[in-house]
């Protein structure tokens, strides 16, 4: 039996239900394994990262972070929990792109142009 690389087929799912679910829209991603202390004793879980620009000039990317408790996640997990990530950052962005034209500081402290 050959080794598998976790992460890898992970990340793989990932690219493939954002770009099943990206519209067009650019989006980054990647994810990570780690070990966490719980009080039932050690727990793998993947955290998935992912970005989307900002709707504003000169911000930083919107992110989403989501953990998975699994040491070795299905596709259907990676693609729940994307489709629920990429949900959250384009509501997100709507909402600061209404903010914006109502005049609403932007999250550093400065007026939206325009």
């Amino acid at each position: 039996m050959a080794a598998t690389d976790t992460a890898a087929r992970i990340r793989s799912a990932a690219l493939a239900a954002i770009d099943k679910q990206c519209f067009g829209e650019d989006f980054g991603f990647d994810a990570s394994p780690a070990v966490v202390g719980t009080p039932g004793g050690p727990v793998t879980v993947y955290t998935l990262i992912i970005t989307m620009r900002s709707p504003l000039l000169g911000q930083g990317p919107l992110v989403n972070v989501s953990q998975i408790q699994s040491p070795a996640p299905t596709a259907e997990q990676v693609e729940q929990v994307v489709t629920s990530a990429l949900s959250g950052l384009r509501d997100l962005s709507g909402k600061m792109l209404a903010e914006a034209k109502k005049g609403v500081p932007a999250p550093n402290g400065q007026r939206p142009a325009g």
